[in-house]
């Protein structure tokens, strides 16, 4: 499987409006299989587009709960501010009749004055010179594994609580908001690398701002942790196409979970 093959179940289902956890889309322990948080925004920002006819400018999540393995996830879809360029609406993904996701989130354009970034990608090696990052959790056929996901940069000797990596971008015109969404959910990654010991997380949100879809082959990510206090974190990302334009922000607030030596 491949990122065109993930970014099709995101937003080729025959209803946009509910997605089944299947193990591809799946992270987590093998007896608790669960449909990861960035799969599950992405495919509300995909029936968001569908729904109001607009593009994602930004959108924030709140993560109750995570669909598990082989449950089907239904969307609704509330619009609560309809202007002339710009829709504000508010998502909730629900498991039989529990909320799971909710998000709320602005859609639309504006004229355009020109392109005006300042954010600078780190300088790295090229993607297929890196090697394939090390997950604390490897189950062959959930998502970790059919992602072409790789360590830009190794600072595992060094830790500055920063995580770069590289992850193949799906074969479209543009990279779609959905497929950044799911990159976002990543940011996690940074806290095994950089504390010296195997630890997961549990998102409880994550915000996204989309700056540009740029049709790239990769994606590079740079995230940077903020801090881990009471057990919980807060980190931001960065994304940028493979020619160094910044495509996204991301930012993300969670539990640390210490797991057990190998």
């Amino acid at each position: 499987m491949s990122a065109d093959d993930i970014y099709s179940m995101i937003v080729e289902t025959e209803n946009v409006h509910e997605i089944r956890a299947d193990r591809n889309l799946c992270i987590g322990p093998p007896e608790a299989k669960h449909m990861s948080g960035g799969a599950c925004v992405a495919h509300i920002l995909q029936c968001l587009e569908v729904d109001v006819g607009r593009p994602i400018i930004a959108a924030n999540a709140q993560f109750l709960k995570a669909p598990s393995l082989g449950r089907t996830a239904r969307i609704g879809v509330q619009v609560l501010h309809e202007g002339r360029s710009i829709s504000q609406v508010r998502a909730t993904m629900k498991v039989d009749d529990s909320d799971a996701v909710t998000v709320t989130a602005a859609l639309g354009a504006r004229p355009d004055i020109g392109s005006h970034r300042w954010a600078v990608a780190p300088v790295v090696s090229p993607p297929l010179e890196c090697q394939r990052i090390p997950f604390v959790r490897e189950d062959p056929g959930d998502l970790h594994t059919n992602l072409d996901m790789r360590m830009a940069v190794d600072e595992r000797g060094s830790p500055a609580g920063r995580f770069v990596s590289w992850i193949k971008a799906p074969n479209c015109d543009h990279v779609p908001a959905s497929f950044l969404a799911l990159v976002a959910d990543y940011l996690p990654e940074a806290i095994n690398l950089n504390i010296g010991r195997r630890a997961g997380a549990t998102s409880l949100d994550n915000t996204i701002r989309i700056i540009a879809r740029d049709q790239t082959d990769w994606l590079l990510c740079e995230t940077n942790l903020d801090g881990i206090e009471n057990g919980l974190f807060h980190g931001r990302m960065s994304i940028f196409s493979q020619d160094g334009v910044l495509m996204a922000h991301a930012s993300q607030s969670g539990v640390v979970h210490l797991l057990p030596s190998r």
